[in-house]
């Protein structure tokens, strides 16, 4: 009996495993979500130490000295459809959830163009004299107990997606700008979701069926 249920605890182990899956492609994280709803980012005119959008809440972090959306969009990326969000110094962020969630993507926008200092900016230019290249740490948390960790160093110019799952759902996500460097990226289109239900094997039911046929088997045997 001690093999039986040691063999049905490794045989259902994968289906409680909450180790994240990262995605860089939108259509794939889609997929694997059952829902997904969008979080439109709020004017903050100006810049702030922290922003409420729907259930995210954002907080500037590390040496993040503000944040800053703008009130139309295409204001600081034309990549990213909607209002999006600038960090001033370095993109340190900490996005809490008021209610944990299971799946989390936004876009992240990384210019290579300097801008004059024009007020309003130049659209898609870092904002600064000089563009650096820059590394991001990205931190999924439940609680205090990490649950996945990675860094990206993203595509320039682009509308890079970032995007995970997790078995076990998470109420943080921190953002670290590891290069600690000052230009500007743009971070926008957050959405929330819920992952897809991971169907049992349709073999694993007659399995577990005749697995348990076979133990009462033994145990009339041992009786006798």
């Amino acid at each position: 009996m001690r093999l039986f249920a040691t063999f049905i605890a490794a045989l259902l182990a994968p289906l409680a495993a909450h180790a994240a899956t990262i995605y860089s492609d939108a259509g794939t994280w889609n997929s694997a979500m059952s829902s997904t709803t969008s979080v439109p980012l709020p004017d903050t005119n100006g810049g702030v130490n922290s922003f409420s959008a729907g259930d995210l809440n954002f907080t500037r972090s590390g040496s993040a000295s503000n944040l800053v959306t703008a009130n139309t969009a295409d204001y600081w990326s034309t990549l990213i459809p909607g209002i999006d969000l600038a960090i001033s110094s370095p993109e340190n962020v900490t996005i809490t959830f008021g209610s944990a969630v299971t799946g989390f993507s936004f876009l992240l926008h990384e210019p290579s163009t300097a801008t004059g200092g024009n007020n309003p900016p130049d659209p898609d230019t870092c904002n600064t004299s000089s563009c650096f290249d820059t590394t991001f740490n990205f931190k999924l948390l439940s609680g205090v107990t990490e649950l996945a960790s990675f860094s990206l160093n993203p595509t320039d110019d682009s509308a890079v997606f970032v995007g995970f799952s997790s078995l076990t759902a998470f109420d943080k996500v921190v953002i670290d700008d590891v290069t600690n460097t000052i230009d500007n990226e743009y971070f926008g289109d957050f959405k929330t979701g819920s992952i897809a239900p991971i169907p049992l094997p349709a073999t694993l039911p007659l399995l577990l069926a005749s697995l348990g046929g076979l133990s009462l088997l033994v145990r009339r045997r041992a009786k006798s």
